[in-house]
């Protein structure tokens, strides 16, 4: 019987017999025997199975990975997130609306942990039809810091680096109880590439001067997930 090593993969040829083969592809790896009539592959290891035209590859198991099968287009997601306020007050022109020096953040922004995608849609809902000019700041990491809740809104150089861009919020619609604005995304999207996690994180900044108290202001954002 002929002996091959370190093969990763077999292909079969229409016509061609391969014979008894026996391919060692990793030392101590669960054994994997593939039958076709006479002919035997027994192989030590993962088996990379490739059809060609005509080939009749057999029963095959498929296990979950990254690795996809007949996926057309990608997976949207929706994340809606309501800043917790530590202040809430009327607040001024380039304030920081949140949490002290704490991030929203958008869990499940990427499908995967350190994974990719793009921004393609952001709203800010204003429950207290405020309904003044405002900006999202998004980072592929949370911020070291952004400030106090009702005081200036500011990022150290670094977090500037990971900043993946801002959507402003500037027109609105309104209904008796709420306010709605779409934000403006340059080029459509904000692609991005995490360096860790599934999350994005972002910042909150008024540039007028809306009287927000806890539980008055959310945001949502879409993702398209690579």
């Amino acid at each position: 019987m002929p002996e091959l090593t370190s093969l990763q993969s077999s292909i079969a040829q229409p016509g061609t017999d391969i014979g008894d083969v026996t391919i060692n592809n990793a030392a101590g790896a669960a054994a994997v025997n593939v039958q076709d009539g006479g002919n035997t592959i027994t192989v030590d290891g993962t088996v990379t199975a490739v059809a060609q035209p005509g080939v009749d590859i057999g029963d095959v198991t498929l296990t979950a990975g990254e690795a996809h099968i007949g996926e057309i287009g990608g997976k949207a997601v929706a994340i809606v997130v309501t800043p917790t306020l530590t202040v809430g007050a009327t607040y001024v022109a380039n304030d920081f609306v949140g949490t002290n020096n704490t991030a929203m953040t958008f869990a499940g922004a990427a499908r995967i942990a350190a994974g990719g995608g793009a921004v393609v849609g952001a709203t800010l809902i204003d429950y207290a039809l405020a309904s003044v000019a405002a900006e999202l700041w998004l980072f592929s990491a949370a911020p070291a810091g952004l400030g106090l809740d009702s005081a200036a809104f500011t990022i150290t150089d670094a977090d500037a680096l990971t900043c993946i861009g801002v959507i402003p919020f500037a027109s609105y619609y309104t209904s008796a109880l709420n306010s709605i604005s779409n934000g403006s995304i340059p080029n459509g999207n904000l692609p991005f590439k995490l360096p860790a996690g599934t999350s994005l994180f972002g910042a909150l900044v008024t540039r007028g001067a809306p009287a927000y108290t806890n539980g008055l202001v959310s945001v949502r954002i879409c993702v398209s997930q690579d």
